[in-house]
């Protein structure tokens, strides 16, 4: 499954990428995708991605002790990421796992 986030240009790229990330912990929960093995994710602020990342749903554990973006991230693979992003998920000590 493959899914395209567009989201407000009034934000930067990187808080940008972390309510995605944030809004995917729940998605990828969903029994409606229950089919699905992976959820690839196109983060984009006007037309442009700034982020690509595939969730593996077998590697997803929840936990509501555990910080949403480090579960979704321990899941992931990403495949992109625009400098800005990198720099703000480095910030947040959010590990970007990439290929």
């Amino acid at each position: 499954m493959t899914v395209f986030v567009d989201m407000s240009e009034d934000l930067k790229p990187g808080l940008a990428f972390q309510h995605v990330v944030n809004q995917s912990y729940d998605f990828i929960q969903q029994d409606d995708i229950e089919g699905a093995k992976t959820v690839g994710i196109n983060v984009r602020q006007g037309g442009n991605k700034i982020a690509i990342y595939t969730v593996d749903r077998d590697k997803f554990q929840p936990n509501d002790n555990e910080p949403m973006a480090d579960l979704v991230m321990d899941a992931s693979v990403v495949e992109m990421a625009l400098p800005e992003v990198e720099e703000f998920a480095d910030t947040m000590e959010i590990k970007l796992n990439k290929e």
